[in-house]
């Protein structure tokens, strides 16, 4: 994975947790004990952790082999797929029994926006 990809990765988490879709789900003023916000990458993305000064909670990179803190809530990363100014991601939020898919799209300088955002609470 080049940097400017690895650099993308990041952007494009950071779109998809400061997403007022998701994040409405996070409660984290009702449970405070579920943050750091876990990452998993169960699709071998080989993920970065975004910039914590712009996500809208604290979050952690769990790596390959490494196990979530079962106190903790865990966004786990099911693909990040990137094709060119456009991105798709699968994702799984337990603690609220959520799946869903975003569909991003780069604008001027690199930033990503969430073009869809579709949530499903099983």
């Amino acid at each position: 994975m080049s940097h400017s990809e690895t650099h993308a990765e990041a952007r494009i988490l950071t779109a998809i947790l400061n997403d007022s879709q998701l994040s409405r789900y996070y409660h984290r003023d009702l449970h405070p004990e579920r943050f750091p916000l876990q990452i998993v990458d169960t699709g071998g993305a080989g993920l970065t952790l975004p910039d914590p000064a712009a996500t809208s909670v604290p979050v952690v990179l769990i790596g390959p082999g490494e196990t979530p803190d079962s106190h903790h809530a865990t966004l786990i990363i099911d693909s990040l797929e990137l094709r060119g100014s456009q991105a798709s991601v699968t994702f799984r939020f337990p603690a609220e029994g959520l799946s869903g898919e975003a569909s991003l799209e780069t604008g001027e300088k690199g930033s990503w926006t969430v073009t869809e955002m579709r949530l499903r609470e099983h």
